[in-house]
Order: structure tokens, then C-alpha cells, then sequence
């Protein structure tokens, strides 16, 4: 949520009902990415999946750097798109790969895991936001998501080939 105050922060010029029409397109599109999630999941594991999305929401961070409110609603817009056209692929395939007797308390730690990260995520953006400024801090944080995105493909690749040759049960 926090993120949305920075957002409307770098959009003074826009009244309230255009930030909220911001959203409700940002809200469509991860509809949309949710569809195409059904059908991308089919073909592809998560595992492989992750890091091109990293590297795309890195690139997204990066036209930051142009600073326009065109480009801070593509941003927030395509950045919010990735992830809603991830998270359906990561969960299913971690329903498939969870036995039936330990899948509801795996996916309860996965839950909590991911809201003791925000924990920690969200105060420290802001943090970057506030000291750097938006425009700076997104354009460490696109560096960040590109570089980590290679280190992120060749790891889950290993990882992934390991799982479907059955040596990760």
C-alpha cells in the first residue's frame, strides 16, 4: 500500500478520481495477467517463469529514470501486472508439488514468510524513496531486480532441471 502513497506523490497534477481510474486500469490489467497466468502456467513452471518476470519488473523500474507521469503509471501499472500474472503460476505449481497432508500448513508458512518479508520490504523502499528520492531509488532497485534476475536464472534453472529430472522429489 505504501507504494501508492509515492505514486500519487509523483502525480500531483492528477485529481483524485484519475489516480483512482490509475487503479481501476492497474486493477483490469492484473485481471488480464491473471488470465494469461491460466494459460502460461500450463506451459511453464514457476521456477522458470521467475526470473524473466524479475528482469522485466526491473526494466519496468528502470523508466523511471525518464520521470514523467506517464512513465510513473506504466510503472506502477506493468510492475503490479507482472506480479498478479505470477502469483496464480507460483501458487498452483506449489499445490502440485505439496503432498495432500502438509499442503495447508506449507501454504500457511508460505503466507506468513511473505508478510514478514513485507515487514521489511516495504519500510525499507520508502526509506530509499525518502532519502534518495523515488526516481533514484527505483532506478537502484530496477539495477538490483536486473542483475539479480541473471543470478536468478541460471540458480532456479539448475534447480528446475534437478526437479524435473526427479532428484527434488
Amino acid at each position: 500500500m505504501h507504494v501508492y502513497f509515492y505514486y500519487q506523490n509523483q502525480l500531483p497534477d492528477l485529481s483524485s478520481w484519475q489516480i483512482s481510474a490509475v487503479m481501476l486500469l492497474g486493477s483490469l490489467l492484473n485481471i488480464v495477467a491473471v488470465y494469461l497466468a491460466s494459460k502460461i502456467g500450463k506451459k511453464y513452471a514457476a521456477l522458470k517463469i521467475f526470473p524473466i518476470l524479475v528482469l522485466l519488473t526491473g526494466v519496468t523500474y528502470l523508466l523511471s529514470y525518464f520521470g514523467t507521469p506517464l512513465i510513473y503509471i506504466l510503472v506502477y501499472l506493468i510492475s503490479n501486472a507482472l506480479y498478479a500474472l505470477f502469483q496464480p503460476i507460483f501458487d498452483n505449481d506449489l499445490q502440485e508439488r505439496l503432498p495432500s497432508e502438509v499442503r495447508a500448513t506449507m501454504l500457511s508458512v508460505y503466507s506468513m514468510m511473505f508478510s514478514l518479508s513485507m515487514i521489511v520490504f516495504f519500510p525499507l523502499t520508502g526509506w530509499l524513496i525518502d532519502n534518495l528520492g523515488f526516481v533514484v531509488a527505483f532506478l537502484y532497485l530496477g539495477f538490483f531486480l536486473v542483475m539479480i534476475s541473471l543470478l536468478l536464472a541460471i540458480f532456479l534453472g539448475k534447480m528446475a532441471k534437478r526437479m524435473d529430472d526427479k532428484v527434488i522429489p
